[in-house]
């Protein structure tokens, strides 16, 4: 009897022993994992600011460097076609624009007036310069093209600040660091190499900017063409008039090979008779 009761004590001995130690479990399973949590939360507070990063280096597009050229051609009556080219040049003047051509060539007997102009306008200006060829002519095509110059202008901006690195440390070599007469000429060399290379690279940077900075415009500017003009027989009557100048320069390329091949013949002649002279008198042996 004291046997089962000594088992019975110690048996609820045991179980209030179980009973505190579990609060204690509990408590280190909410302790340790209160660390997990916070752990991700502050993963996710710092991987936020690299995700917003990431978002907006992704919207910022790299700038592009466009060739944009213009090729127009206008018509007016014949007798303004020139007053009409002479205004578009004013007004490019006015504008401070670059003028790269401008040509106009008269009426003759078979052909109207007809002008040419090349500008190049600072993007901004572009619709301006356009209304004011337009209200005056008549616009029958307008042709746009552009050419994307990014990848040259990037090289040559790279390679221009390499270069311009190199050569800032040669002049500080040259200038800090006593050296030998043969190292000394060794850098001014390599020096003056160097800054050639920037010149040649400076000016392909500003025939870029040229380029990707200005909208380039050619205007063709033409007459229109009336009912009564005399256009149908002009081919003919072209033919016609150079027929004598086309048969004196027939007559002068002949002149010209016979006389080019004459020495030829004077020489060559002469020997052809000596050698079969020669090959008759072997046979003859």
């Amino acid at each position: 009897m004291r046997l089962i009761l000594a088992v019975c004590v110690l048996a609820l001995g045991l179980a209030s022993c179980g009973q505190k130690a579990n609060p204690v479990s509990a408590d280190f399973a909410s302790a340790s994992s209160a660390p997990a949590s916070m752990v991700a939360k502050e993963d996710m507070r710092v991987a936020s600011p690299a995700q917003d990063e990431f978002a907006e280096a992704s919207q910022v597009e790299t700038k592009r460097y466009l060739a944009v050229r213009h090729h127009l051609i206008v018509e007016t009556p014949a007798a303004e076609v020139k007053a009409q080219f002479e205004a578009a040049v004013k007004h490019c003047e006015s504008m401070k624009c670059q003028m790269l051509n401008a040509s106009f060539s008269g009426e003759t007997q078979y052909n109207p007036a007809s002008a040419s102009l090349s500008v190049r306008v600072p993007p901004l200006k572009f619709d301006e310069f356009l209304n004011g060829v337009e209200t005056s002519t008549h616009v029958l095509q307008h042709q746009r093209e552009s050419e994307d110059k990014t990848d040259a202008v990037i090289d040559t901006d790279a390679r221009l600040k390499n270069l311009t690195e190199l050569r800032d440390r040669l002049r500080k070599m040259l200038a800090e660091q006593p050296a030998k007469i043969k190292d000394i000429l060794d850098i001014e060399v390599q020096l003056t190499e160097t800054q050639s290379q920037i010149d040649r690279a400076t000016g392909i940077r500003k025939a870029l900017s040229n380029e990707t900075d200005w909208v380039a415009i050619d205007i063709q500017f033409q007459a229109i063409n009336s009912v009564t003009e005399k256009g149908f027989f002009a081919p003919v009557a072209e033919a016609l008039s150079n027929a004598g100048r086309v048969m004196m320069s027939s007559f002068a390329s002949i002149i010209t090979f016979f006389v080019t091949i004459l020495p030829w013949l004077l020489f060559g002649i002469p020997v052809l008779l000596l050698g079969r002279k020669a090959w008759r008198k072997l046979r003859a042996k």
